[in-house]
């Protein structure tokens, strides 16, 4: 009796942690609900809670993270997703405020990323070159979208961080820079 009393504890035991653990991720398979739970994850901690509006982007997925750009109220930004085992998604951490980009090398499952988040919706910006040092160049190409994600893989020995605004470089599509028709300012991708 003893042992069957051990066992059920440890079964029930299981089932409960399995049902934790499937909602700690909120977030649909399907992301079906993402919109609402990134409004309650912006809303954590206020006393009284703010309907924003949002907008998402196409996403890109690098291991088990999915960035989502996105405008909060107008404002450019990004959520970044973690997957479970069982597929549903948790938010990790977002941002988002003014400024027209967003740019940060990340790593992921011990590779590292450039990635760019920004504005182009009248498709002047065609390619952005980072310069890193003297040995990191980077390119990369821009769609004519009103917000885009894009990013490119970088040498492992590139700092995780924001890319300075100063080794940012836009360029058109005849090959002009026009890096001071825009402003740079933004925010950092993490």
């Amino acid at each position: 009796m003893k042992k069957l009393t051990i066992y059920i504890s440890v079964i029930l035991l299981v089932i409960v942690a399995a049902v934790g653990y499937h909602f700690s991720f909120p977030v649909k398979e399907d992301c079906s609900n993402l919109k609402t739970c990134i409004d309650e994850w912006l809303n954590r901690g206020q006393s009284v809670a703010y309907s924003h509006n949002i907008t998402l982007y196409d996403s890109i997925t690098l291991g088990n993270l999915t960035y989502i750009p996105m405008e909060v109220d107008e404002e450019i930004g990004y959520v970044l997703l973690n997957r479970s085992i069982t597929g549903r998604y948790k938010i990790s951490r977002s941002s988002h405020g003014s400024g027209s980009f967003r740019n940060g090398i990340v790593e992921i499952s011990n590779q590292k990323y450039l990635l760019l988040i920004g504005r182009n919706t009248f498709g002047k910006i065609t390619t952005v070159k980072f310069t890193l040092d003297i040995n990191h160049e980077y390119e990369i190409d821009v769609p004519k979208q009103k917000v885009f994600l894009e990013y490119t893989e970088v040498d492992n020995d590139a700092q995780i961080g924001p890319v300075l605004l100063d080794k940012i470089t836009l360029f058109n599509a005849e090959g002009r820079e026009v890096t001071s028709e825009f402003d740079l300012s933004g925010g950092s991708i993490q």
